[in-house]
């Protein structure tokens, strides 16, 4: 098992660049001011992931700084798929799964390092030519 497959790593308690501990941390930490949520914080290295609004559920898995701009484009380019009702999020989702042969419980963008977010990009945009092609 790698680092990166960390059970730890993929609930946000571990960070996967340095290999310490999270801190579940108010989120004024992150953005100066609380907007009533928690995060899981490395210290050392800074990288970070929020939690579902009222728990201590991590969204993902801890990110830096460049790993949550690709999960950000990798969502701009995946969520059309589904808000424009060419798919269900589930079926969506469930492409994902099948193209990156992963575990439908870790297929989510939130859980992805930074090849994952690149390969969603590419093939969201390959999924959503097509259809607007021939849909």
């Amino acid at each position: 098992m790698t680092l990166k497959d960390d059970p730890l790593v993929l609930l946000g308690w571990s960070c996967p660049y340095c290999g310490s501990p999270t801190k579940l941390v108010d989120d004024s930490q992150i953005y100066g001011r609380s907007y009533g949520t928690k995060c899981y914080l490395c210290e050392p290295c800074g990288a970070w992931v929020g939690c579902h609004k009222g728990t201590d559920k991590a969204l993902g898995r801890v990110a830096n700084k460049e790993l949550r701009q690709l999960k950000h484009q990798a969502h701009e380019a995946f969520d059309p798929i589904w808000k424009e009702g060419y798919l269900p999020l589930t079926a969506a989702y469930e492409v994902l799964s099948t193209a990156f042969r992963l575990p439908k419980e870790q297929t989510h963008i939130g859980m992805f390092d930074e090849e994952l977010c690149r390969k969603t990009i590419r093939l969201s945009k390959i999924i959503l030519k097509y259809i607007r092609q021939n849909g």
